[in-house]
């Protein structure tokens, strides 16, 4: 069973971090400059800095379809640190989860930290409500422009639940 969790959690990783990288190229393709942070050095830091002021944890979660998730729970101490203080200090901070079905497409949901902070378990519904299929490039690009594009004015905006 242990052996079983941690193989879930290694792909879980992998599919984050190639997410991230699709993700990257969607924002260098609108002309954002953005940039991949290490945790070699300091644990918990967001994984991506959007040149401007804003950060961006990802993560990847296993999704059966059946049970609600809490995807807050989902999050290191650390990391949990880390976002706090940098929107205490001004910066916004964004949580871009991927959900992963069992069967059938990746969903993404991008919001601000200090709704999810606030948001509790997410049913099956709420997450194929909310999330965007985001499986080939063409749709992962749409689902980043729309939040990143043209209107920075919602970038900007971290009060509502901003969805991918």
């Amino acid at each position: 069973m242990r052996l079983q969790a941690e193989a879930s959690k290694t792909r879980s990783r992998s599919t984050e971090a190639a997410f991230e990288k699709r993700f990257a190229k969607a924002l260098t393709r609108l002309g954002l400059l953005s940039y991949h942070t290490s945790e070699k050095f300091i644990s918990g830091i967001p994984d991506r800095y959007v040149v401007g002021g804003n950060w961006i944890e990802f993560k990847a979660i296993p999704y059966t379809g059946k049970r609600q998730i809490t995807p807050v729970r989902f999050f290191s101490a650390s990391q949990k640190l880390w976002m706090n203080r940098l929107g205490e200090a001004g910066d916004r901070v964004w949580v871009c989860i991927l959900f992963q079905p069992e069967n059938g497409n990746p969903l993404a949901i991008l919001c601000p930290w200090v709704a999810l902070n606030d948001f509790g378990p997410m049913s099956p519904k709420q997450i194929s409500e909310f999330g965007t299929p985001v499986y080939k490039d063409i749709d992962l690009y749409n689902f980043v422009s729309q939040r990143f594009g043209l209107n920075q004015d919602r970038f900007s905006d971290c009060t509502d639940w901003l969805v991918i």
